[in-house]
């Protein structure tokens, strides 16, 4: 089962509506968007199922004003490629080795692969 490629396709989405997007979290920047999954879920006797996706946009730590309208211009690129299955999460934030914790919004997206 290729988990990788759904993940790459809807990185490749978000790219083209002009954000920087990818699944590999060491080659992002901020401000971008990083494509993972938690958790496959079984749906179908073939082995297919709902792969549970989150986009995490984020930018480097600047002032609260400018972070929070800098994710909110990325969050409408974001929804112009997809439909959030559940709450955008808008206190989300990756926390770099150095502690540092970079502000940012989770959406949740379900892929069927």
């Amino acid at each position: 089962m290729d988990i990788l490629a759904p993940l790459e396709d809807l990185a490749q989405q978000l790219r083209e509506a002009g954000l920087s997007a990818g699944v590999d979290p060491t080659k992002l920047n901020p401000p971008c968007a990083w494509v993972h999954c938690d958790r496959f879920e079984v749906d179908t006797l073939a082995g297919g199922g709902t792969l549970h996706a989150q986009i995490d946009l984020t930018v480097p730590s600047w002032k609260l004003s400018r972070a929070m309208a800098e994710l909110g211009e990325m969050l409408d690129l974001a929804l112009s490629v997809v439909t959030p299955d559940g709450q955008v999460q808008l206190d989300t934030g990756i926390e770099l080795e150095n502690k540092t914790i970079l502000p940012g919004f989770r959406i949740p997206v379900n892929l069927e692969i």
